[in-house]
């Protein structure tokens, strides 16, 4: 039992993206179990790293607001990194 517990932990956690789809401005919104120093990281479709940040979370909900600037329409990959932490959501750009 207490293997199953710590796999769970490691699982993605799921993060909300508002708007989306979006033009080139968003917040993401997740639920964090602790304070921390987190990454965010943006890919295209190929994997390549179109934005990156660093930021602090704080337990509870979390709101980072964010430009995209300078990337083709289409769709995109959000990862967040809070120590032990990870959460994935997909990003579409429309304009």
């Amino acid at each position: 039992k207490k293997q199953e517990v710590i796999r769970q932990h490691f699982l993605p956690q799921k993060i909300t993206i508002i708007p989306n789809p979006a033009k080139s401005e968003f917040s993401i919104k997740f639920n964090s179990k602790s304070n921390s120093n987190s990454q965010l990281r943006i890919f295209d479709l190929t994997g390549k790293v179109v934005k990156e940040d660093r930021f602090e979370s704080f337990e509870g909900e979390n709101i980072q607001n964010y430009i995209l600037e300078n990337v083709t329409r289409g769709l995109y990959f959000i990862e967040i990194t809070n120590g032990e932490e990870k959460y994935l959501g997909k990003l579409v750009i429309i304009e």
